[in-house]
């Protein structure tokens, strides 16, 4: 497993980017959507600043759990994320 620095790196960015995915296809549809895209970047907002206290949580839970298991668990729900996300993005377009 890459560092704790590395996964804060990471989910800071593929937030932002899905964010920024969002706002494009608000752009794209002319506002057709905007209130289902809002609603999509306020979650994926949440979603990071708690993905991000999990991180930061784990220093003062650190000898009750496993780190591997415990980091590989906040990865395994970035990725569901980013995947929900474009799925959510990919209907509109439909």
């Amino acid at each position: 497993m890459a560092s704790i620095r590395e996964l804060k790196k990471d989910i800071h960015y593929i937030t932002n980017e899905l964010i920024i995915e969002c706002l494009v296809a608000d752009v794209m549809y002319k506002g057709k959507h905007e209130s289902k895209l809002t609603d999509l970047a306020t979650k994926l907002l949440t979603k990071k600043k708690e993905l991000l206290s999990r991180i930061n949580e784990y220093r003062r839970i650190k000898n009750e759990t496993n780190a591997k298991t415990y980091f590989k668990s906040i990865q395994n729900e970035l990725h569901n994320l980013v995947k929900e996300t474009l799925d959510e993005v990919q209907k509109l377009e439909k």
